[in-house]
């Protein structure tokens, strides 16, 4: 029997190489095309998830675009613990922040449409400079930021589970000793887009991003994969 692996973040914890999530509601590959012709070159098991899937019955909350104060609410499905659980959650960039707007959750993130779309056109400008602000209100060290306070003392209310917790953002991980920064550089975590040269434009981990995160992860829990074996297929351009 395996023990069980729960999993909350971004679309960074999220796999949107699969078009079901078995506990969220989510678009199938992010509801874009792009994703979607991507996987179609390879198989099933290409994300770090499904990886994980073959040492821990996985239980992933986590949801694209998501903020970190959306991330710390996913834990509101975490069940009692049982020996053996682990954790992992990925924090997403500070500046992120939701508006509700007819009952449904928008979360104001990078490349977001939905300031234009929901929004009166005299109030656009209002809620970008928002998103600005909350970066510059984190980043700003004179600032007596309880938020910072309680990231850093987060691990320790989960301890049981002793939780991997990281980021791809260096400014969160900069201004919080408890997160640690998954450096995408050092890891050689390839995007979809650098995979395919650039035939398909995601900036979401490709496959081969996807197993070297993988491997991080492992470490980190301490999981012996030695034993494991994945081969990843090279993408042809000719099957476009």
């Amino acid at each position: 029997m395996k023990n069980r692996l729960f999993v909350f973040g971004d679309s960074w914890a999220t796999n949107y190489f699969s078009k079901t999530n078995d506990l969220v509601d989510c678009k199938p590959f992010f509801n874009t095309k792009e994703v979607e012709s991507y996987v179609s070159h390879y198989n099933y098991f290409g994300h770090w998830i499904d990886h994980m899937k073959n040492f821990y019955d996985v239980y992933s909350y986590a949801m694209g675009g998501v903020s970190n104060e959306q991330i710390i609410y996913q834990l509101g499905n975490l069940p009692e613990y049982h020996e053996g659980d682990r954790m992992i959650i990925m924090f997403t960039g500070v500046e992120r922040y939701v508006w509700i707007y007819n009952k449904f959750k928008y979360t104001f993130c990078v490349g977001s449409l939905m300031p234009d779309k929901i929004i009166d056109e005299k109030y656009v400008d209002y809620f970008k400079k928002q998103y600005v602000e909350r970066y510059e209100y984190w980043m700003d060290d004179s600032i007596n930021n309880d938020e910072k306070k309680f990231l850093n003392m987060f691990p320790k209310l989960f301890k049981q589970y002793q939780p991997i917790v990281v980021t791809w953002r260096p400014e969160l991980a900069q201004k919080v000793d408890s997160i640690e920064l998954i450096r995408v550089d050092k890891l050689n975590l390839t995007s979809i887009e650098e995979e395919t040269k650039g035939v398909y434009k995601d900036r979401h981990l490709g496959v081969r991003g996807n197993y070297e995160l993988f491997k991080f992860l492992c470490e980190k829990l301490k999981l012996d994969i030695s034993n494991y074996m994945f081969k990843v297929i090279n993408f042809n351009k000719e099957l476009i």
